[in-house]
C-alpha cells in the first residue's frame, strides 16, 4: 500500500512538473501552437546580431481567456554603418493574439491561429496585417515537428519589405533531452519581387520550470542572411492572490 502511495505521489509531481514547464515562441522562427492560460504572462527577449545590424526583440504574451492570449512585440534596431549604432531605431509595434483552434489532450496534433497588426510608430513604417496558421505534431514525448504557413499583407509597398503581400513559411524539428532542447529549421518568404529561403538551428536550456535561456544561429540558403541570437524567456502569474 505504501509503495502504491509513493508511486502515485511521484507520478503526480512529475505530471505537474511537465505541465508547468515553460513553452516559448523563441528562438526558432516557427510560432508554437501553445497558448498561455488565463492569468499567466510570459516575456521572451533576446539580442540578434548580423553583419550590419543588431536588434533587441521583446515579446510580451498574456493569457486572457481560455484558448486566447494577447501579444505585444517590439524591436529596437541598432546599425553599425555610419555610426548609426549610437542611435538605435524603434521598429513598428506589433499587437495581436493567438487562438487555439484544435487543442484536444487526446490528440498529438495541435492547431492555432496567430495574427498581428503592425502599427507604424517606429522608423520603418511597415504597417500591415501579419497572420499565420500554426501546426504541431507530437511524434513522441520528447520529439516534435511543427510548421507555419502565413500571409503578411502590407498596406503600402514599402521598399524595406519589397512587396505588399508576402507568403511566409517555416518547418522545425525539435528534440528535448531533459532540460536541454535542440531544434533545426527551414523558413522563408515568397513575394512578387523576391524569394528568400533560410535555415537555422539552436539550443534551449531550462534553468527553472518558468525560466529558459536560448542560443541560435541562422544562415541564408539563397541570400546573404547570417545571424546569431541569444535570449531568455520568463513565465509568471499575474493572477490576484486574494
Amino acid at each position: 500500500m505504501n509503495l502504491k502511495f509513493y508511486l502515485s505521489t511521484i507520478t503526480l509531481i512529475l505530471s505537474f512538473t511537465i505541465f508547468s514547464q515553460i513553452s516559448t515562441d523563441r528562438p526558432d522562427q516557427t510560432e508554437g501552437t501553445f497558448v498561455l492560460e488565463k492569468g499567466i504572462a510570459q516575456i521572451e527577449s533576446g539580442w540578434t546580431f548580423d553583419a550590419d545590424l543588431g536588434s533587441l526583440n521583446t515579446l510580451l504574451r498574456i493569457g486572457t481567456f481560455k484558448g486566447i492570449e494577447l501579444r505585444v512585440n517590439t524591436n529596437i534596431i541598432s546599425g553599425t554603418e555610419d555610426m548609426s549604432g549610437l542611435f538605435p531605431e524603434l521598429s513598428d509595434l506589433e499587437i495581436g493574439a493567438k487562438f487555439n483552434l484544435l487543442n484536444k489532450s487526446s490528440s498529438s496534433t495541435k492547431i492555432s491561429l496567430l495574427s498581428h497588426l503592425a502599427l507604424p510608430i517606429g522608423d520603418y513604417n511597415n504597417e500591415g496585417l501579419l497572420s499565420r496558421l500554426l501546426f504541431s505534431h507530437d511524434l513522441s514525448e520528447s520529439f516534435q515537428i511543427a510548421y507555419n504557413l502565413g500571409y503578411n499583407k502590407y498596406f503600402e509597398n514599402n521598399n524595406d519589405v519589397g512587396s505588399p503581400g508576402i507568403i511566409v513559411y517555416s518547418l522545425v524539428l525539435s528534440k528535448s533531452f531533459g532540460s536541454l532542447g535542440t531544434f533545426i529549421e527551414i523558413f522563408g518568404e515568397e513575394g512578387s519581387n523576391e524569394s528568400k529561403s533560410n535555415w537555422d538551428l539552436g539550443l534551449t536550456y531550462l534553468i527553472k520550470d518558468n525560466l529558459q535561456a536560448d542560443i541560435s544561429y541562422g544562415n541564408g540558403i539563397n541570400n546573404d542572411l547570417r545571424y546569431l541570437s541569444i535570449g531568455a524567456a520568463w513565465n509568471f502569474s499575474i493572477k490576484s492572490k486574494k
